[in-house]
């Protein structure tokens, strides 16, 4: 195997779809056919006139908007944002995709069980079923606060870049996953507060703080538990 063949081979071993990784790291499934998309950008982001003095992952970098179910990748952003980190393009353009779609795994993911069921009444026109299931999806979404939104992608961001380099078998694919996770840290400290992750979430084992955040999100989307700051540094580091 040639140096590009190996580049290729690295790539594709690690640059693994966001969709997929998020949504398995907390056992759950997007459902197939509900428009559910990804697309990129090249019009000025949100906040792009303040660029110089602040940018956030969600907002600036990326974006997902609910109510569409669209995820959408500022390019000016990337690119501005990977010169002033002097990092690859690429790798942050990786690390803001998963973060993304981590947003929309809280909003539309579900249990096995739930997506056969919900694929099943997709398939056989049964409307009302759907309809009630994202009507319910996006009521729970709405109610938690953006601080427990962006706490929750960022925590779903960490453990996905975590399991890819565990999962890592050669040297150069570790190297490129370490470069991943030092990417997301440098990045994270450029962010507000809601964006920063305890220490003391950071020092549990990666299988209970998966395990945990898998736990913690139907108890928010059923109301079990607040969405709020409060509730969330309560119950998440304990």
């Amino acid at each position: 195997m040639d140096e590009s063949e190996r580049m290729i081979e690295t790539m594709y071993q690690v640059y693994r779809s966001p969709r997929e990784m998020v949504a398995s790291e907390i056992a759950l499934e997007f459902p197939r056919g509900l428009g559910l998309d990804e697309k990129t950008s090249n019009d000025d982001p949100p906040g792009w006139a303040d660029r110089h003095e602040q940018w956030e992952i969600n907002g600036f970098l990326g974006m997902y908007e609910h109510e569409e179910k669209q995820i959408t990748i500022f390019e000016k952003a990337l690119n501005f944002a990977a010169a002033q980190m002097e990092v690859q393009e690429m790798r942050l353009r990786y690390v803001v995709r998963v973060h993304e779609w981590s947003h929309a795994a809280f909003h539309l993911a579900v249990a096995p069980v739930t997506c056969i069921d919900l694929e099943r009444a997709k398939g056989q026109n049964e409307s009302q079923a759907i309809d009630t299931y994202l009507e319910t999806q996006s009521q729970a979404y709405t109610l938690v606060e953006e601080y427990v939104h962006e706490q929750l992608a960022q925590v779903l961001t960490y453990l996905v870049l975590g399991r890819l380099f565990d999962e890592a078998e050669r040297g150069d694919e570790k190297n490129v996953c370490k470069s991943l996770q030092d990417l997301f840290e440098v990045l994270t400290r450029r962010q507000p507060c809601r964006y920063k992750l305890q220490k003391t979430l950071r020092d549990l084992e990666r299988q209970v703080l998966s395990k945990r955040l898998g736990s913690v999100i139907p108890l928010l989307r059923n109301g079990s538990v607040k969405g709020d700051k409060e509730t969330w540094d309560t119950i998440m580091p304990w």
